[in-house]
């Protein structure tokens, strides 16, 4: 994505705050994309790892998809591609067999404390203390804008009116415009 070198006031508060959030994600990403590659995971191998190690019980692969917002699909292969490096194990759960629950392995387990200290490492990296002064007071406004959008989301209504109010060519085409087709 391009930035404006000088910020374009013929747009909108709201789209500015917009594209500068975008900004961010992707240089996070990139620095997440750098770390992980480098160590020769990808980077939803290392949130899935963290989403499974929060649980010592295990992990639905149901859950384990919504956690980090990927397809059912999309999960089985991360997930097989994690047990072939016996990262993780696979296993019915108690109550309904149907389902699999996933645990870390030993070797899981190490590998996850590494990546988590190399992750730490990289976010103090790309968000040096020095540059978050206010951090206190942009947390809180993040937190209330991100439970903001969950619910707007996780609102049909509102998604509706959302899509309808894009542009015609941006609507579900999978371009920048357009919305999740699933909802969580």
């Amino acid at each position: 994505m391009q930035k404006p070198s000088v910020p374009d006031h013929s747009q909108k508060e709201s789209t500015q705050f917009y594209h500068l959030l975008i900004s961010l994600y992707m240089h996070l990403m990139e620095g997440e994309d750098r770390l992980f590659g480098a160590e020769g995971i990808e980077r939803n191998m290392f949130w899935a790892l963290w989403h499974i190690g929060r649980s010592p019980q295990g992990t639905s692969m149901t859950a384990l998809s919504r956690a980090i917002w990927s397809d059912k699909s999309t999960i089985t292969h991360l997930v097989d591609r994690m047990e072939e490096a016996g990262l993780v194990q696979r296993s019915a759960h108690r109550q309904d067999r149907r389902v699999k629950t996933l645990i870390l392995t030993p070797k899981g387990r190490v590998a996850l404390s590494r990546l988590v200290d190399l992750h730490q490492q990289v976010i103090e990296h790309l968000l040096p203390s020095e540059l978050l002064n206010r951090q206190d007071t942009a947390l809180e406004q993040l937190a209330v804008l991100e439970k903001h959008m969950s619910g707007a989301l996780g609102d049909k209504e509102a998604l509706r009116l959302l899509s309808n109010s894009a542009p015609e060519d941006e609507v579900g085409s999978g371009g920048v415009g357009s919305l999740p087709t699933r909802v969580p």
